[in-house]
């Protein structure tokens, strides 16, 4: 298994298409940047800000945790390259032909797909600590509303966050394992990125909630998560990671964590299965 991982780190090290995704991934994080100081740092929001502390005492505040979901869970343009990646990653294989070769040398795949899915891991681990790093760093150099406060639910949030993320991308490196086409893992993790299943899971919450007889306010409830009725989407994984905050109570975070582990376990448990079924075909 570790000669697998090691191959595979090889040829990431070597893509052409790993330097690329990672210039075009730069370019995306300063440009989200450049969009947040033009909207935190502007005149007129200063000017509503003083207006909100006439009235309430409070104004607007940027947390170390809200760096995670500006840079991180809302970006779509990062989600959709690492997204991009799994997927070249994990049909790379298939795409050269030489998983003829490699898969012959073991009987068992299951060290094959850990040593690819490690590889992946690795990957993205190296990608989220960058972009979480740049995320806080820049917040605190150029985001004026940024206040160094609220440490503890930063870092719940980058490890809950983080196993949310690996349980994404275990989903495309699923699919894409499972369809051996790298299209079908693209469109997955497209759609993902985009919250296209997101607004289909929160419409199926409130058709849910019309048929419990929910009133018009319920309703609105519903849409903010704060309403009684039972929510299909806190069982989704795309939703609970664009919805996850560092400051949820104790109950939605451990929800969140097992969500996470159960897709990770049940996507990686039947990669491993359905590879073991089938033969190899490139």
């Amino acid at each position: 298994m570790f000669n697998i991982f090691r191959m595979h780190m090889y040829r990431v090290s070597k893509a052409t298409s790993t330097w690329v995704m990672g210039i075009v991934l730069a370019a995306f994080m300063l440009l989200s940047l450049g969009l947040f100081i033009f909207i935190y740092n502007n005149p007129l929001t200063f000017m509503a800000e003083a207006i909100s502390i006439s009235m309430n005492g409070e104004g607007i505040r940027l947390y170390p945790s809200d760096t995670l979901y500006l840079f991180i869970q809302s970006n779509d343009a990062l989600l959709i390259l690492i997204a991009i990646f799994c997927v070249i990653l994990t049909n790379c294989d298939f795409t050269w032909g030489f998983a003829k070769n490699t898969y012959c040398l073991f009987k068992k795949k299951t060290e094959l797909i850990m040593g690819k899915w490690l590889a992946m891991v690795t990957c993205i681990s190296g990608v989220y600590i960058v972009c979480s790093g740049f995320g806080l760093l820049s917040s605190a150099l150029f985001l004026r509303p940024f206040r160094p406060e609220g440490w503890d639910e930063f870092i719940l949030g980058f490890f809950v966050g983080y196993l949310c993320l690996i349980s994404l991308c275990t989903m495309v490196f699923f699919i894409t394992s499972l369809l051996k086409s790298p299209a079908a893992g693209m469109i997955m993790g497209i759609l993902i990125a985009t919250g296209i299943f997101v607004t289909g899971e929160r419409l199926v919450d409130l058709l849910i909630a019309r048929i419990g007889g929910a009133s018009a306010k319920e309703m609105t409830e519903v849409m903010a998560g704060t309403a009684s009725y039972f929510r299909i989407s806190d069982f989704c994984l795309d939703n609970v990671f664009v919805s996850y905050k560092g400051s949820m109570g104790a109950g939605d975070q451990i929800r969140t964590v097992i969500v996470s582990l159960v897709y990770l376990a049940l996507a990686l448990g039947l990669t491993i299965y359905f590879a073991e079924k089938k033969d190899v075909r490139t």
